[in-house]
């Protein structure tokens, strides 16, 4: 079975997410060494996942980057395509024309 199939079966069998016969199928490659070492390594890394925890921006960060993409539109520092390719400005300590926040 080509690797990129076993670990999405193996990732639906940890979560509890395959038919009966696809659970069958699963259940028989894990007699194969590989396939149980691969199997704890995705149980390990899944459940490392499962404890981390998202950390939401305040709020005060989304105002400061909208002001200095206002301030970058305004004062010709940014032009559409260069937002669009995350070119053309920025916060910087060095000077150059960069606006700081606040």
């Amino acid at each position: 079975m080509e690797k990129e199939k076993l670990e999405s079966l193996l990732i639906d069998y940890i979560d509890g997410n395959l038919t009966e016969a696809d659970r069958a199928v699963v259940e028989k490659e894990l007699q194969h060494e590989n396939t149980a070492k691969l199997y704890n390594q995705l149980k390990e890394v899944m459940a490392l996942m499962d404890n981390v925890k998202t950390k939401i921006p305040r709020l005060s960060l989304k105002q400061n980057f909208e002001k200095a993409l206002q301030y970058g539109r305004q004062a010709g520092f940014l032009s559409a395509l260069d937002i669009a390719r995350g070119r053309g400005g920025g916060f910087s300590d060095r000077g150059g024309g960069y606006w700081r926040p606040d």
